[in-house]
């Protein structure tokens, strides 16, 4: 089929929608007390002084040195004993305490259920940690459906208290339109409340806002700013950004060394995107010896903890047959795990896959469903493709000035190429069907690109 792009090629980008912040443990939570001897009957003295001669206060600071390893051996065991007879006495810093433990499976099995009981518990007493994490648990579905409600609401509550990952993640969620409308303005002023109190996050969000022009002006050097001082605060995302930049020549000379510098520094921290680069790093031969073996095992280690942008990648290795055996099955499998989170290269490609029956039946109606996604998504060459499709009627009936919409709706994301489709369309039209594309056009820029036909 004409004019329909080839697979977009390995990229170096992160993704968006990994800026959520789990809180911090036990943010708001004193520095744990010194353990000088074993029987209790002397360990609970210190701790009760610094209770200001609370039991229950004194019972979580005895937990939490088992828990943190001060003056004694960790034992999450022992940590779970002590903070059990805190909460039980109704304190909410042990209530938390062990809510934790329980969302982490420390000491015990993991149990969503009885973690959320917990910090629930500490959140009617105001405890802005519990509230935090009770806003993560139903962010990300930990043993409860899914509900972007009730994570706003119990994130407004910490952040009401000046929690920073809380404020953080409220700007996350205007960012990327979750449970509320999406808004670039709003998720900045978040992201500035909570990077004022440091919260290394805050930083890495705010400069993917000015990486991608999003309610900002596009500035790579103020991007790169706000990275860096994420970079300092030990956020291995940051390091990533750091060196995509260095990769990719962005705001600053490219250097594929310092690339290499700041990948392996996020590499350490396990970091997805830093493997991710450091695979096309490997598979293209930048800086260091061309290796497809290691590229395609940095990959396949980025794609297994969920990072849109490796999986892509490795749908895209087997589609062209690149250090494998072509398989498009495999292909796909890979896009659709991309794609499912919204990453719109992958839902790009598996337009390409159905648009020329590559392991598939050939499937217009199919292919157009995910060049209209990925569409949505900003992804410029899905939009020109849409342009092309309804321009010449490939598998749907010929529809100018939706051609036309999806042609300046591509120049408009900075694809200057689609000027010269966009003019050459205008010239078919009627008055009549410039009227309804100019009506098109303003529906799909009011709706973000949601409502486009």
């Amino acid at each position: 089929m004409g004019n329909v792009y080839t697979s977009v090629r390995i990229l170096f980008a992160a993704s968006l929608l990994w800026g959520a912040a789990a809180p911090a443990r036990a943010q708001d939570v004193e520095p744990a007390q010194p353990l000088l001897k074993k029987d209790l009957q002397y360990l609970l003295q210190p701790s009760l002084e610094s209770a200001g001669g609370a039991p229950a206060l004194a019972e979580f600071y005895l937990g939490r040195n088992y828990e943190l390893g001060a003056g004694v051996a960790v034992n999450y065991t022992e940590a779970r004993k002590y903070y059990r007879q805190a909460a039980d006495a109704g304190d909410a810093k042990g209530q938390f305490a062990l809510g934790y433990l329980d969302l982490r499976g420390l000491g015990a099995a993991q149990d969503y259920g009885s973690a959320l009981t917990w910090m629930m518990q500490a959140a009617t007493q105001n405890n802005r940690d519990a509230q935090a994490w009770i806003g993560h648990i139903y962010q990300n579905g930990l043993g409860v459906p899914q509900d972007y409600g009730l994570a706003m609401k119990y994130y407004r509550l910490a952040a009401d208290q000046d929690y920073p990952a809380a404020q953080n993640n409220i700007g996350f969620m205007y960012q990327n339109g979750l449970g509320v409308s999406r808004d670039y303005n709003e998720a900045m002023a978040w992201y500035l409340r909570a990077a004022a109190a440091d919260e290394p996050m805050a930083n890495y969000n705010i400069g993917t806002l000015y990486e991608h022009g999003l309610g900002v002006k596009l500035n790579y050097t103020e991007a790169l700013q706000y990275y860096r001082k994420a970079s300092g605060q030990g956020n291995a995302k940051a390091q990533a950004a750091i060196g995509s930049f260095y990769a990719k020549g962005l705001g600053i000379a490219r250097d594929f060394a310092e690339a290499l510098k700041w990948y392996r520094m996020a590499e350490a921290a396990g970091e997805p995107a830093a493997l991710n680069g450091l695979a096309s790093f490997h598979f293209y031969g930048l800086g260091v010896k061309r290796d497809q073996a290691i590229a395609m095992d940095y990959y396949r280690k980025a794609a297994a903890t969920g990072f849109a942008e490796a999986q892509n990648n490795l749908g895209f290795l087997y589609q062209q047959g690149l250090s494998v055996k072509r398989d498009y099955a495999e292909a796909l499998r890979w896009y659709k795990l991309a794609a499912a989170q919204d990453y719109a290269v992958a839902q790009y490609n598996i337009g390409i896959l159905y648009a020329r029956g590559y392991g598939v039946k050939q499937n217009m109606v199919e292919a157009i469903k995910h060049y209209r996604a990925s569409a949505a998504n900003g992804h410029f060459a899905a939009q020109y493709t849409l342009s092309t499709i309804y321009a010449e009627g490939q598998g749907v009936a010929k529809d100018l000035p939706r051609a036309k919409m999806w042609a300046e709706i591509a120049m408009r994301s900075g694809f200057e190429a689609a000027k010269l489709r966009h003019d050459g369309i205008l010239q078919q039209m009627t008055p009549a069907q410039l009227t309804r594309a100019q009506d098109l056009v303003k529906r799909c820029i009011v709706s973000q690109i949601r409502d486009c036909g």
